[in-house]
C-alpha cells in the first residue's frame, strides 16, 4: 500500500512537468522542436509548424507529437493574417506533400503579425493555433541549440492526446 501512495504522489508530482513541455510557451522556447525553422504549437493530436517564406507564401506542416509525418492528402486548411493596423488577409492552405499544406496571398508580416491556422480533416474538428511567426523569442538554456546536447527523446506512445 505504501508503495501505491508513494508512486500516487510521484505521478501528481510529475503530472504538471509533463503538460508544461507540451505548452505553446515550451514549443517556442524550444526551437529545435520545429524541424523546419519555422514556429511550432499543438492543436489538438497534432503538431502544426508554420513557415513563411518571402512576404506572401506560407507552408503549415503536420506531425504527430512525436515528430511523425501526418498525411494532409484529404486535408484543407486556411491562415488569418492580422497585422497592428488591423488589416486582414485569408490565405487557403492546400495540400502540397506528404505532411504539409501550402498557400499564397498579398500580405505583409511583420514581428507584431499575427496568423490564425486552421486544419480540417474529414471527420474531425478543426485544428487550430495563432502563431507569431516572425516574433522574437528567448530561446530556453536546455535547448539543443543553446546547451549542445542532442534533443530529448519525445515519446507518447504511453498515452493519448
Amino acid at each position: 500500500m505504501k508503495k501505491i501512495v508513494t508512486l500516487a504522489a510521484a505521478l501528481l508530482v510529475a503530472s504538471p512537468l509533463v503538460a508544461v513541455a507540451h505548452s505553446n510557451e515550451y514549443l517556442d522556447s524550444h526551437p529545435s522542436m520545429s524541424l523546419q525553422g519555422g514556429q511550432t504549437h499543438m492543436a489538438g493530436p497534432y503538431h502544426i509548424e508554420i513557415v513563411t517564406t518571402g512576404q506572401n507564401d506560407i507552408t503549415v506542416y503536420m506531425t504527430d507529437h512525436g515528430g511523425n509525418p501526418i498525411d494532409v492528402e484529404i486535408a484543407h486548411g486556411s491562415a488569418i493574417i492580422i497585422n497592428d493596423d488591423k488589416t486582414r488577409t485569408t490565405v487557403k492552405l492546400t495540400p502540397a506533400g506528404e505532411n504539409f499544406l501550402k498557400g499564397s496571398g498579398d500580405f505583409k508580416m511583420t514581428e507584431t503579425t499575427n496568423v490564425w491556422v486552421s486544419v480540417k480533416f474529414p471527420d474531425e474538428p478543426a485544428w487550430r493555433s495563432k502563431f507569431t511567426p516572425l516574433a522574437k523569442r528567448k530561446v530556453a538554456a536546455d535547448d539543443p541549440s543553446v546547451s549542445g546536447q542532442p534533443p530529448a527523446v519525445h515519446n507518447h506512445s504511453s498515452h493519448q492526446h
